[in-house]
């Protein structure tokens, strides 16, 4: 089963994607079996991908098996920043981060 969370911007819109947040106060998050945070901008928008934040401050962030964390432009506009905080950062089995935009920021 893939799990998939998309805040889009639909075609021939104007505006923003929206931010996604994720927190763990304690633990690991992993993502796996090609599972994706993904804000974006469609063909023929205009406006900004989402910011995307992942926090695992006292554990770690692990991405595999072909999931990942992107924030994507496909029209007119800038894609949002990712920035990922962890003790350890991990990338297997495909597993990728992806920003078409000016600043990707990577922690631990």
């Amino acid at each position: 089963m893939h799990h998939h969370l998309f805040p889009n911007l639909e075609n021939f819109a104007t505006g923003n994607a929206g931010d996604i947040s994720v927190k763990s106060t304690g633990g690991n998050i992993t993502l796996k079996s090609g599972a994706k945070l993904l804000s974006q901008t469609l063909a023929s928008t205009q406006g900004k991908s989402g910011n995307i934040t992942v926090t695992a401050s006292q554990g770690d962030i692990t991405l595999n098996t072909a999931s990942a964390i992107k924030s994507n432009i496909k029209g007119t506009g800038n894609a949002g920043a990712i920035t990922l905080t962890a003790k350890n950062i991990s990338l297997t089995g495909a597993g990728n981060v992806i920003d078409t935009g000016p600043q990707a920021i990577v922690s631990n």
